[in-house]
């Protein structure tokens, strides 16, 4: 076609020429668009269902910079307007999938962030929001759900929410990942953050309303909610960007939070910036809502903090602060947050508060007074509402006092409550918060409980503040109910807490290891008097905890050995130890019950058992013998399935040997799982991990052993596990012995 022909067929056509130029400049636009969006950093995926048609959903255009558009799975979901607001709704069960294979941006371990504002139904254990890459390995699946995993799903990395959003309602939820770290945002606030590598595999497509079942080759876990915008960006997004992108630009993260109690003493407020172009603020701040008004005085702030004077103790205080350009005009107004001054209450409790194993000769109460106080009232009892009201028995004492003598014994297995209260003359009083604590069980001969739990992994994440609610659950669960499958009853006073290796991630790196172990130290003490732990601590060493001679774990153990409480023996080398709960005989070997390196398969040459087995059988022939005592050996590595090919056949052969004739129980790490089985005749034992950062929880086991009975119950943080109730062993239990693998 020549070019006069071409003008002839337009002028003849001006309706067919408008639409193809409309259409070159659409098309132009959109690669235009496409292209500033990668240049910018702008999303890949950008969706928002404003613009649909209601009705059945046939296609939904991306106007991110991948292109193409997300057509149904299957039964197409509806459009429909949702609590005020146009959105896309999956509660037929239908997904839709993207016209395109994900994006390389989003595959292997490379920084991401997904952000959609979800309408919310009643959760499930986990419904996936959006997915790629399928079931079952190098999956990535983002969801809503009360499971450990019902934030995000992926093989090697899971994160359930800290604060579950609530149903029947519309929130924008927000994961980006940054190469080792994924956190996860709630309505523009942080939630949770684990901290991992993803390996998100290439080749599936990007799934909205349900995840992929590669070996099924079908959708799952789908989602029931609605979905109004949904963004991926190929970057990890910072906190404000991802308020931003929900359309928030106020500032944020005020210090003292709103709501909070704050010293009036030195007190700095602080904010994060929520806009862009901030050059200053605009604060106002005052005793009443109506002084921090548009009306109200403000005064500018040229940084995110500010010092205030003369704050008051115990009055609310409340607080705004608007964003200003660089001519001090204002860019975003702030909300208004409250804090209130505190006045100064009694702290530092002596018995600590909510910890059990308490000394029923405890002559008295200790505490810090409070700052303020002209004058205390202690309030003490076994009622917790007569203490809280001030009705139960009391003791007048001035300003200055830090001690009341308690007038008698305490009683063997009772809680008991107390405050002070003071009087903080001109200022507000200060009631105090109610302690607990609990007193030791009547010993009863041969009656012996201890709790046992592995891989803490200091210096790994956030799993020190795992260990710390763990040690908490321990401190306050005697005198609970006990599960009746493992006997019933309550749980009685620990003798103590046995921890079976890999205490630190990486005990061996000079650069960390020295910080993880004296967090270590801390957390868990030695004696139950000199850590958050309330009762003696007997640990031993892990693969993870480092090699001979660089391993600050196994130096620290030798370290405290010979301060331990109770011990029998220690071994010549400094490093094994036993000692005798009454009837029991216990042993810690650390990694496992071999000679020297030759005996171990992973890393012979990082895993040295130190001549664990030499200290054993001197132990027995020494201090039990003939007795017939219970022996409980403690390892790190495990005797039988997916784990224990760690250390050889002929090594568990010879320690298998080392303990014919004795009465034998067996308990591990290493595994991480919670669970019972046999091995050559012997009862074995997985004792959990007391940190588990996929699904930010941990546990540990409850072992009680009475005369006749072994009773074992698993202890998560949020109530019991698996149990095992059976009879100790004879002298040597055979194959004609066995019991159930799992008993329940």
């Amino acid at each position: 076609m020549t070019a006069s022909r071409t003008t002839r067929l337009f002028r003849r056509q001006p309706i067919a020429r408008f639409w193809t130029m409309a259409l070159l400049l659409m098309v132009a636009a959109a690669f235009s668009a496409r292209a500033a969006g990668e240049k910018a950093g702008g999303p890949l995926v950008d969706l928002d269902a404003s613009a649909l048609v209601r009705g059945p959903l046939d296609s939904w255009p991306n106007s991110g910079a991948a292109g193409g558009a997300f057509a149904p799975l299957d039964k197409p979901p509806i459009v429909a307007e949702i609590a005020g607001r146009r959105a896309v709704s999956f509660e037929a069960g239908g997904g839709l999938k993207s016209s395109f294979v994900v994006p390389d941006d989003l595959i292997k371990g490379k920084p991401f962030t997904l952000a959609v504002w979800a309408y919310l139904a009643e959760p499930h254990p986990r419904e996936v929001i959006a997915s790629w890459a399928s079931r079952p390995n190098g999956t990535a699946e983002f969801a809503y759900g009360a499971g450990n995993d019902g934030a995000f799903f992926g093989w090697d990395r899971n994160i359930r929410y800290e604060s579950l959003p609530a149903p029947a309602g519309w929130h924008h939820i927000a994961w980006s990942f940054e190469g080792a770290e994924m956190r996860l945002y709630v309505d523009g606030l942080a939630d949770a953050v684990v901290t991992g590598k993803l390996s998100i595999k290439a080749g599936g497509s990007i799934l909205l309303g349900a995840g992929w079942d590669g070996v099924g080759k079908k959708p799952t876990f789908n989602f029931k909610g609605a979905l109004a915008r949904v963004q991926i960006w190929p970057r990890a997004l910072s906190h404000r960007e991802i308020r931003n992108s929900a359309g928030w630009k106020g500032a944020f993260a005020p210090t003292p939070g709103d709501g909070a109690t704050a010293s009036a003493e030195s007190l700095k407020l602080s904010w994060q910036p929520g806009a862009e172009g901030v050059a200053a603020y605009a604060l106002r701040i005052a005793d009443s809502e109506a002084g921090v008004t548009d009306r109200a005085d403000a005064q500018r702030v040229d940084s995110a903090e500010f010092q205030p004077k003369d704050l008051k103790p115990g009055r609310a205080v409340y607080w705004r602060i608007d964003q200003l350009d660089a001519a001090g005009k204002v860019i975003e107004k702030g909300s208004t947050w409250r804090f209130t001054t505190d006045t100064g209450p009694a702290s530092e409790p002596m018995p600590r508060h909510r910890v059990a194993g308490v000394d029923t000769a405890t002559p008295e109460l200790h505490w810090t007074p409070g700052r303020y106080a002209i004058a205390q009232t202690v309030y003490f009892g076994t009622d917790p509402e007569a203490v809280l009201k001030g009705s139960a028995t009391k003791a007048d004492l001035g300003a200055k006092a830090g001690a009341m003598a308690l007038s008698a014994k305490l009683k063997p297995g009772t809680t008991y409550y107390w405050r002070v209260e003071q009087d903080n003359g001109p200022i507000p009083a200060a009631r105090g918060e109610v302690w607990a604590f609990r007193t030791r069980d009547t010993p009863i001969p041969d009656d012996v409980t201890f709790f046992v739990s592995s891989d803490c992994h200091y210096g790994l994440g956030n799993n020190p503040a795992l260990n710390r609610k763990v040690i908490d659950q321990m401190n306050w669960l005697p005198g609970t109910s006990m599960p009746d499958k493992a006997g019933g009853g309550i749980v009685r006073t620990p003798r103590g807490v046995v921890l079976d290796g890999d205490l630190l991630d990486k005990g061996f790196e000079p650069k960390t290891a020295p910080a993880a172990w004296a967090e270590f130290v801390q957390d868990y003490g030695l004696t139950g008097a000199d850590g958050r732990l309330g009762y003696p601590m007997y640990e031993g060493f892990g693969n993870h905890d480092g090699m001979t001679g660089k391993s600050f774990s196994r130096a620290g153990i030798k370290e405290r050995n010979p301060k331990r409480l109770g011990l029998t023996a220690i071994s010549s080398n400094g490093f094994h130890y036993s000692w005798d709960w009454d009837q029991v005989h216990l042993v810690q070997l650390n990694l496992f019950p071999g000679k020297d390196s030759a005996d171990c398969i992973v890393g012979p040459a990082n895993h040295h058992p130190e001549d664990s087995l030499g200290f054993l059988k001197e132990d027995l022939a020494k201090n039990v013998a003939d007795k017939g005592k219970i022996v409980i050996v403690f390892c790190h590595f495990c005797y039988s399935g997916g784990m224990a090919d760690w250390w050889t056949e002929p090594a568990k052969d010879r320690f298998r040997d080392a303990v014919k004739g004795y009465r034998t129980i067996l308990i591990h790490g290493h595994s991480h799982g919670a669970y019972f089985y046999e091995w050559k005749g012997l009862r074995a034992i997985s004792d959990g991990a007391a940190a588990r950062p996929d699904s930010q929880t941990g546990d540990f086991m409850v072992v009680h052993i009475t005369k006749d009975e072994l009773q074992i119950a698993q202890r998560k943080l949020d109530g019991w596990g698996i149990t095992l109730k059976e009879p100790l062993p004879a002298a040597d239990r055979t194959s004609a012995d066995k019991k159930s693998l799992d008993p329940k």
